[in-house]
């Protein structure tokens, strides 16, 4: 997926020093973490030996668990794609140059009327999308690199609050979060955001689109079944996490629940 559009609700010293964690994350593991927090807790401790311990065995099992879960999303995913990537794709002949002066207001046309629940503030559902800018390019979209399958959608909880692919959390831009609001589950339409309620109203001078008005078409499908964290995955996190959050004077578990780990088995 091509660079984001989404903010989250937070400083932007927050929100670097967040991104600058879950890219790290992303060249390894939780469980990784973990141990390099076990030993910067005991650095006389020979990390040889902290194989043969119990908590390393926990670990193990619980990063097995975590990539049990990972295959089973993937899947999810690669169903849904099977299932909208045609219709989706179907739409692209939408995308166009358009005049960006004139915009005084987000502008909505139902491009397919959805047969589900209407969708509210507080509705919870999924959705993939296609963004582009006045000139007619897509900055980004819910397309593989290879505009051969769909990515994981984006789920929205309610209340505004977003999950992003991956699993973070935070909010969209607000023409989306107004564009959306009367479409119903199933339906696909096309949003006109003009840049007061785009990247201009969050006063992001450096973001690549600030001051644009943009264009998404959006499809909003039913969430998929949720799939949880093994039980025991936030405390992990929040152990693992523990010195990089006081680093840049966040809380452990404020850190984690960002990433995403607030969702564990009962």
């Amino acid at each position: 997926m091509a660079k984001s559009y989404y903010e989250a609700k937070t400083p932007r010293w927050q929100r670097v020093a967040i991104w600058i964690i879950a890219i790290a994350m992303a060249g390894g593991t939780l469980i990784g973490f973990l141990f390099m927090a076990i030993a910067a807790e005991n650095p006389n401790l020979d990390t040889a030996g902290i194989t043969q311990g119990k908590e390393e065995e926990a670990a193990k099992k619980l990063e097995e668990k975590i990539a049990e879960r990972q295959k089973k999303i993937d899947a999810q995913n690669e169903a849904l794609s099977k299932k909208y990537f045609a219709e989706l794709n179907g739409f692209k002949s939408k995308v166009a140059a358009f005049e960006p002066t004139g915009i005084g207001d987000v502008e909505t046309e139902d491009l397919k009327n959805g047969d589900g629940a209407e969708i509210t503030n507080e509705t919870k559902y999924s959705m993939y999308y296609i963004g582009w800018k006045p000139i007619g390019d897509i900055f980004d979209s819910s397309f593989s690199q290879d505009n051969s399958s769909l990515g994981e959608p984006l789920h929205h909880q309610g209340g505004g609050v977003w999950v992003f692919p991956g699993g973070n959390t935070g909010s969209v831009i607000a023409g989306w979060n107004e564009g959306v609001i009367g479409m119903k589950i199933g339906g696909v339409r096309l949003i006109t955001i003009p840049a007061d309620k785009a990247y201009t109203s969050d006063g992001n001078q450096e973001h690549e689109l600030y001051g644009l008005p943009l264009k998404f078409i959006v499809m909003a499908v039913p969430t998929p079944e949720d799939i949880p964290y093994p039980k025991g995955t936030l405390a992990v996190c929040e152990k693992a996490m523990a010195s990089q959050a006081a680093q840049y004077g966040i809380s452990p578990k404020d850190l984690c629940l960002y990433l995403g780990y607030d969702n564990e088995e009962k």
